[in-house]
């Protein structure tokens, strides 16, 4: 198996070196495509790679993405960001994947470690590496992604990680103003698509129009778009103090697809504003029920499954007087995440409550 990595980079110079250092140790072809940087991004591209390429922006990543793909010319290809990291672990795995016989495998899945913070960590899985001879067009001009075929054969996952250190925004109007001109060019957007405006208007604040664009994607949305305009979602609907309408949402969520330990983390939550304390006890109890599953598309978030529902559950106990339940959430909370600040925080309010 030969791989060629493929990047698409601007003004990205204070990460691109850490990034390319990384991908030198696994790539048999290394391709960085320059869609306009003013810095020294393209000059220290070519410290690592004879392939680089200047190529005019055209406000679509998927335009950007295709046209380094059209460079590649090896067995397989892989995509990474400029604020990518690989540590010395998962790059001897990768090596040791290329070692092994492929050759009834189109699409290789990794895991992609989005945020990490004192242990507590969201990734999903994520199709990184793909066969050339596919011809795989990249789709959506933000947020790109490679539309699966049925026909693929895939490797579902493996345990690789990759880390996507974002140490700073780059262009804080960017994708927004991508949206914008969608919007200005009547130009239809999918579910797919409309998830990730949903995402960017919950971002930006503009919580109502959030709530808008995901009532429009949710009566045909399929599970992965639907529970990752959902993760976006219930912060607009917190924000907004529109509990009901969370409950309403996650309870509607369930009964079409599997529930994940976040969102019923967070109707509990909700549960707990409208003083509901039993029913948000419940919800609490229920998401220390649900595992994490590496396994699906949809975004995990660790820490939702025991140690937040744990903090919450020793709040609840010591409204209740019962300092012993809740000294015992907080020490098992303890335990599984002792560099985090929240359980140190709980313990404080669980001494002032009892």
């Amino acid at each position: 198996m030969t791989l060629s990595v493929c990047m698409i980079v601007k003004n990205e110079e204070r990460v691109l070196g850490r990034c390319l250092a990384c991908a030198a140790q696994i790539a048999d072809e290394l391709i960085v495509v320059d869609t306009g940087s003013t810095d020294r991004s393209a000059e220290i591209a070519r410290q690592y790679t004879p392939h680089v390429y200047l190529h005019q922006w055209q406000d679509s990543f998927a335009e950007a993405r295709n046209y380094s793909y059209s460079l590649a010319t090896c067995d397989y290809i892989m995509w990474l960001d400029a604020d990518d990291v690989i540590d010395e672990e998962n790059l001897s795995k990768f090596n040791d994947l290329k070692k092994r016989c492929l050759a009834d495998v189109d699409v290789i899945f990794t895991i992609y470690n989005m945020f990490t913070e004192d242990g507590i960590t969201n990734y999903t899985l994520r199709d990184r590496i793909i066969r050339r001879s596919l011809d795989a067009k990249w789709e959506y001009d933000i947020h790109e992604g490679i539309p699966m075929q049925p026909e693929w054969k895939y490797l579902y996952r493996t345990d690789i990680t990759i880390q996507h250190k974002k140490e700073y925004v780059n262009d804080p109007g960017r994708n927004m103003g991508i949206f914008n001109k969608i919007l200005r060019d009547a130009k239809p957007m999918s579910d797919f698509e409309k998830s990730n405006y949903c995402k960017e208007l919950s971002l930006a604040g503009r919580d109502e129009e959030a709530y808008r664009v995901f009532s429009e994607i949710k009566p045909t949305a399929s599970s992965s778009t639907y529970y990752y305009a959902m993760n976006f979602l219930v912060t607009s609907l917190l924000r907004l103090k529109r509990y009901d309408d969370c409950i309403r949402e996650i309870s509607e969520s369930e009964e079409r697809f599997p529930m994940t330990a976040y969102l019923k983390y967070i109707q509990g939550i909700c549960y707990s504003a409208l003083g509901r304390n039993s029913d948000a006890k419940e919800c609490w109890l229920c998401a220390m029920t649900i595992p994490e599953d590496p396994t699906t598309l949809f975004i995990q978030n660790t820490g939702y499954t025991d140690y937040f529902p744990m903090l919450r559950l020793a709040e609840l106990a010591a409204m209740e007087r019962d300092s012993g339940k809740a000294s015992e959430y907080v020490e098992r909370a303890a335990a599984l995440y002792p560099e985090h600040h929240a359980w140190r925080d709980t313990r404080i309010t669980v001494l002032l409550l009892t």
